[in-house]
């Protein structure tokens, strides 16, 4: 019987219905038929839910695995980082050079790309095999597995032929950075060789970790789409295969990758994707692949045949076609969503922000004017508890005092917070690493703060700051005449208001000095550099989502330099290009 194709109107589908034998057989009376062809072209809409449904129960599942082997590689390829990185550190500790033209060499990470694209490739290809145990009992991808390696092997290869020596100069001009700038850092250079190498590897192992995962994520879109059409290859023809283009739909995709989402070609043609042929996502240039998460979805044509050579590996099918063979039955092997046919519904999909979004937050917020576009980078939705103490992250818990933060001050505070729970959750800043950006800014304010002199150099250099921010103890003794004028600048801010914006300036130097200058957490919370990070990015959320009107005037460079950094954070997990 004859069905719409896509993108075929009403009008078309009925004329070519009308006249078409099959249906002229079936009903001979043309009102019946006229009919018949009405309804046939009313089901496209309900048809058209299905597959979009259907298209995102695998892509999810195909996510799933992708994340999962991703976690794997970064784990390795992390060891492949640290080991270089330590050879490096060990040739400056004894020779005072880091002899890196001996590290992260091109035949090195030609191995590490070859390791990566078998790992990724074998996951992936024996994911995708398994989807059809339903229709090919006793299939099984052990006799394809060497096939499949040396090809993913090959594969991984012909892309480190390209990207090496890019990857390696990175790796290397990082290495000569950061080994430069403590030798001219006479702080660094008065300590002991055990210290300073204490002091390298735990830096050096932030970077390895960052790089590391940077590298996986780029080339894992590549491997895992080469590995799904190589393992479908296995099973089919490719004269039974089509292959559709599905695109994650979060805000963070290319609006010419939202376009060639559902795309279905023939597996021997090529998509268009933004006036571009592609093989597949991850196959192009570099204005397609950057960063790109979209899948491919090979799918075998209904009536296909399995290759002749499973008849030899103990395929029960033999040469059975696979009757009724479609992609709802298909989909119904993979784990993630149900699509209820019957019931004829699919589920809209809610954006990250709002499924981020706390139970009670219009609770607390109780109508104030609050920027929360920070819940979308949230990953597990907080759990916010009205507290009449001390406001503070635990966990998903996140305790405010409502009374001490009310209207004018709500957004603030739940910026920080929730900022708290963000670093954590990204990995941005945690007890054991810390994203690059964030540890650059950190060392760069502390120098502006003085933090890095001794003796007579920093109370120097820290006298003024702490006239108007003090020490650890509380406020400064600044001059009232010039407070009250300060004060004047701001008449839309209540006095509570102004006070806590004040008390922020205050905190967010007390962390980067450990409180040489600044008050408010007090001296003992700042166990590690980490910890007064996880202060200072939290007072940077402030100033992004909430404003401090305050620190912005007093310190516009600081302030600017902060939201920057955390702004390339957010195009960087966004997957966007500055």
């Amino acid at each position: 019987m004859p069905k719409p194709t896509p993108g075929e109107s009403r009008r078309h589908f009925i004329a070519r219905c009308v006249i078409d034998d099959e249906a002229r057989s079936d009903f001979p009376d043309a009102d019946q038929r006229i009919a018949f062809c009405y309804s046939q072209y009313e089901n496209k809409a309900e048809t058209i839910l299905i597959k979009n449904a259907l298209d995102n129960k695998y892509l999810n599942a195909f996510d799933k695995q992708v994340d999962t082997i991703e976690d794997k590689n970064i784990k390795e390829l992390t060891k492949y980082y640290q080991k270089n990185y330590n050879e490096g550190i060990k040739n400056y500790l004894e020779y005072g050079v880091t002899k890196w033209e001996s590290l992260f060499t091109n035949n090195s990470l030609e191995k590490e790309y070859q390791k990566m694209y078998i790992s990724i490739g074998n996951h992936i290809a024996q994911w995708y095999f398994r989807i059809f145990k339903t229709y090919i009992s006793k299939a099984d991808s052990k006799p394809y597995r060497t096939e499949w390696e040396k090809s993913f092997a090959n594969y991984g290869g012909q892309v480190a032929a390209t990207n090496v020596t890019g990857v390696s100069n990175t790796a290397r001009k990082t290495l000569i950075k950061i080994t430069q700038q403590l030798m001219r850092d006479p702080e660094f250079m008065i300590l002991g060789e055990r210290e300073k190498a204490r002091i390298l590897r735990s830096k050096f192992n932030h970077y390895s970790k960052f790089q590391a995962e940077r590298l996986v994520r780029t080339e894992s879109t590549r491997a895992a789409n080469f590995a799904a059409e190589k393992s479908a290859k296995t099973l089919f023809s490719e004269d039974d295969l089509s292959k559709r283009w599905l695109t994650i739909m979060d805000g963070r995709e290319r609006p010419w990758h939202q376009a060639a989402n559902g795309q279905t070609v023939p597996m021997s043609q090529n998509f268009i994707v933004g006036g571009e042929e592609m093989p597949r996502p991850g196959e192009g240039s570099a204005r397609n692949v950057i960063n790109c998460r979209c899948r491919i979805l090979p799918i075998p044509v209904e009536g296909a045949i399995p290759v002749t050579e499973l008849d030899n590996i103990g395929v029960s099918l033999g040469r059975n076609r696979l009757e009724d063979f479609s992609l709802n039955g298909l989909s119904n092997t993979v784990e993630e969503m149900i699509v209820s046919v019957a019931n004829r519904q699919v589920t809209e999909k809610i954006s990250q922000k709002e499924l981020m979004r706390p139970d009670n937050w219009d609770d607390i917020v109780k109508g104030a004017k609050v920027n929360d576009d920070y819940l979308e980078l949230l990953t597990e939705k907080p759990r916010l508890i009205r507290t009449t103490g001390r406001s503070e992250q635990r966990g998903l818990s996140i305790k405010i005092n409502t009374e001490r933060y009310s209207e004018g001050m709500i957004d603030s505070i739940l910026s920080h917070e929730i900022g708290h729970l963000i670093h954590t959750q990204r990995g941005w800043i945690t007890e054991w690493s810390v994203n690059p950006l964030i540890n650059d800014l950190f060392i760069k304010h502390r120098k502006v703060f003085g933090a890095n002199l001794r003796g007579a150099k920093r109370v120097a250099h820290q006298k003024r700051f702490k006239e108007l921010f003090g020490n650890g103890s509380g406020p400064g003794a600044w001059n009232l005449d010039e407070f009250n004028e300060l004060r004047k600048k701001f008449p839309k801010l209540s006095n509570r208001q102004f006070k806590e914006k004040y008390m922020d300036i205050s905190d967010y130097m007390g962390s980067i000095t450990k409180e040489q200058i600044g008050f408010g957490h007090g001296k003992s919370y700042y166990r590690t550099k980490n910890w007064q990070m996880f202060e200072m990015f939290a007072h940077i959320m402030e100033n992004k989502y909430a404003k401090n009107e305050v620190f912005e005037y007093l310190y516009p460079k600081l302030y600017k330099e902060g939201i920057e950094m955390l702004d390339k954070l957010i195009l960087e997990y966004k997957n966007i290009k500055p």
